[in-house]
């Protein structure tokens, strides 16, 4: 006797209890099992019925009973077609942004892409705990990663994420990407395969335009970039795929002549991104910097060869250091002549710790940044813009200054700085700033 399996719950919503056989599908094809039957049911009826139908069906999709999940891929297929679903079904109404938003935090959209990251670190995991030896980057033991990859995952969230649609997708999907990456779990290279760079580095744009009006997508955005930088330090390598646009030969001219090849993403929007940030207060201000750090130290010649020619990076953090020596009152311990009031050293601990901060990351810079291009290196950049700008600039003129007070204070906030300096590294083979 044929056994009869009902469907679950989403069909049951309409009013419509249906019964099928196992090992046939609703035309009677051979499809498989009583879950098969189901993701037959599940994504070819919702996708014929009104947004409301899919958006009460996603509604219901975590409370269905594990047992209908014979292998992980199955449930990486259901969870995937639910979000998928559920996102085209609230695009399409013509709903206000605040009230997009707001079903899609209510919704189960983000836990089921927290689940299918979980997923994909289960599957990691159980290749790490097998006897035989797995090669690293072979796919063939990924069905999870596989399905991913074959399907297109990353790229459809990173290309309705990149328009916000629906709205508050940006945020749930830069979170995504972050644990997608965080902390190495997943060996596989995610990132060149299938062109999932593009559309991460469209993401990116989209989300640096968006991020000065919105915290949130600032905040995801500098913990995203902070993972990427991570993962790529244990593959530089893979930094070449985010030049998007390259040299190419100019048509009809003479051999030689070289022209950009258009693109709509800005270079190395990973990079660039961060730089309004370096100084940034708080944690986020320093996985800003960690990640800076991170690609200051990596020897690749096009990375080392674009952050030394095509960003203002090394300006910026010799600027920071200016700045905050700058903040510092020009004399200290003695009645200003104008307010007839005296600045004591504990009331302006803020300042120096802001100073320290910012001197701490050129000198790291310093330290790592030694790849030798064809004519420089970042710590040449650095060391030279820190001896010419700050050291004989306002540093010097503080020493000088005509006022016993104000050149009494130059002293002391030089010997803070050369205390700091030498903190960071007594030697100079190691620490280049006490060159």
């Amino acid at each position: 006797m044929k056994k009869v399996v009902p469907v679950p719950i989403e069909i049951i919503l309409l009013g419509r209890r249906h019964e099928l056989v196992e090992g046939q599908d609703a035309r009677g094809c051979e499809y498989g099992s009583t879950f098969s039957i189901y993701l037959f049911l599940h994504s070819s009826f919702l996708m014929r019925q009104p947004p409301q139908v899919a958006q009460a069906a996603e509604a219901v999709a975590p409370s269905l009973a594990l047992s209908l999940y014979k292998t992980p891929v199955e449930e990486f297929h259901h969870r995937w077609t639910t979000v998928s679903l559920f996102l085209d079904a609230l695009a399409a109404e013509d709903l206000p942004d605040a009230q997009q938003r707001a079903k899609l935090s209510d919704s189960n959209t983000r836990d089921n892409l927290a689940k299918l990251v979980k997923l994909l670190y289960a599957e990691e995991d159980a290749l790490d705990r097998q006897v035989y030896v797995v090669e690293e980057y072979s796919i063939d033991a990924r069905p999870c990663m596989e399905y991913l990859l074959e399907h297109n995952v990353l790229q459809n969230l990173c290309a309705k994420a990149a328009l916000d649609s629906p709205c508050g997708l940006m945020v749930l999907v830069l979170i995504f990407l972050t644990d997608l990456l965080r902390e190495s779990r997943i060996n596989y290279p995610i990132l060149p395969t299938r062109g999932v760079y593009r559309s991460v580095c469209e993401l990116i744009q989209a989300a640096m335009v968006r991020e000065v009006e919105d915290d949130m997508v600032q905040k995801c955005l500098l913990h995203c970039l902070h993972a990427l930088w991570v993962k790529l330090k244990g593959d530089p390598v893979q930094t070449e795929f985010f030049f998007l646009r390259i040299y190419k030969p100019v048509p009809g001219d003479q051999p030689g002549n070289l022209v950009l090849s258009p693109s709509k993403i800005s270079e190395l929007v990973l990079f660039t991104g961060l730089l309004p940030h370096m100084y940034r207060d708080g944690k986020l201000g320093h996985k800003c910097r960690e990640a800076l750090v991170i690609a200051a130290g990596l020897h690749e010649p096009g990375l080392s060869r674009f952050i030394l020619h095509m960003t203002p990076f090394c300006n910026y953090a010799v600027t920071g250091v200016i700045q905050a020596f700058d903040a510092l009152p020009k004399a200290i311990g003695v009645k200003n002549e104008k307010t007839f009031r005296s600045v004591h050293p504990q009331a302006i601990v803020l300042e120096l710790e802001t100073l320290a901060l910012r001197l701490r990351f050129c000198c790291t810079l310093a330290m790592v940044g030694t790849y030798q291009g064809v004519d420089t290196c970042i710590t040449k950049d650095i060391l030279t813009q820190f001896h010419t700008r700050f050291l004989q600039g306002p540093l010097l003129e503080a020493l000088l200054d005509p006022s016993e007070a104000a050149a009494r204070t130059g002293i002391h906030y030089t010997c803070i700085v050369l205390d700091l300096l030498v903190a960071c590294g007594r030697s100079p083979d190691a620490n280049p700033m006490l060159h």
